[in-house]
């Protein structure tokens, strides 16, 4: 386990002081990761105080890291949550976990290129280490669904997906309620388009409609779903406000004007 130990004469209590040591001890874990080819994906840092208490700051990151910058900045962050007491009399760096790094190609100058995502990984590494963030930081993945719920999941953040190619062929909302919210449908010609409903209190007359978009159960996933189907559609109200609206039923053929409505999401 690669770490470093710094004792003081006299305690140390100030911001300043705990900097300047992080940099020391920074320092030395960087140049033993280096030399081992590793990077550190997470760092405690051990403030022993002179009342015989020890208070640890943990931080984590993307991608193995061995850039002294870059992880004294994430410790830095964390000074004041440090409460020193009376004093600090020492203070120690342990990695805790880390990873062998990634060769990089070598121009033929034999400078370093820039890593692709190194803006993005010192982004995350900041932000999932935020004193102000309780959880990490998630990102969305995709999966293979026709059910709108069941598209997506979240994952770790990492730094090599950042981006993504999702595609759809019909506009999906920026909100999706989960479960979706039963509606009362007031108003709907024969043809099943909706022309009024209300929803938490509140009537919509609803001036414009695109669909139906028709999404069948997953019985492969839930028998209980064999024969479901829901007809979605595009509706915007008078005052602006653009709902993502489906009726559910059995039947493929003829709308029942019966059968339950619900708000799905909000574009």
């Amino acid at each position: 386990m690669i770490q470093d130990r710094r004792s003081f004469v006299e305690p140390i209590s100030t911001a300043e002081a705990i900097a300047t040591v992080i940099r020391v001890l920074v320092g030395a874990v960087c140049t033993a990761l280096q030399q081992r080819g590793e990077g550190a994906r997470q760092l405690d840092l051990l403030c022993e105080r002179v009342d015989g208490g020890v208070q640890a700051v943990r931080v984590g990151t993307a991608s193995p890291v061995c850039d002294a910058d870059h992880m004294g900045r994430l410790l830095r962050a964390r000074i004041e949550t440090i409460e020193p007491g009376f004093g600090i009399e020492a203070m120690s760096l342990v990695v805790r976990q880390s990873e062998r790094r990634s060769t990089r190609q070598l121009t033929g100058m034999a400078t370093e290129l820039s890593a692709p995502t190194a803006t993005d990984a010192d982004l995350l590494d900041r932000l999932g280490n935020s004193a102000a963030l309780d959880s990490g930081l998630v990102r969305f993945t995709r999966l293979e669904s026709h059910m709108p719920e069941r598209t997506q999941a979240t994952a770790p953040a990492r730094p090599d997906m950042m981006t993504s190619d999702w595609t759809c062929p019909w506009p999906r909302p920026v909100r999706l309620f989960s479960p979706p919210e039963p509606v009362i449908m007031i108003r709907q010609d024969a043809a099943g388009v909706p022309g009024e409903m209300a929803w938490r209190g509140h009537a919509y007359g609803l001036v414009a409609c695109d669909g139906p978009e028709r999404v069948h159960g997953e019985w492969w996933r839930d028998a209980g779903e064999y024969g479901n189907i829901r007809n979605y559609w595009i509706a915007a109200e008078r005052g602006g406000l653009q709902f993502w609206l489906f009726q559910s039923a059995r039947d493929p053929g003829t709308p029942d004007s019966a059968a339950p409505w619900f708000l799905h999401g909000l574009f």
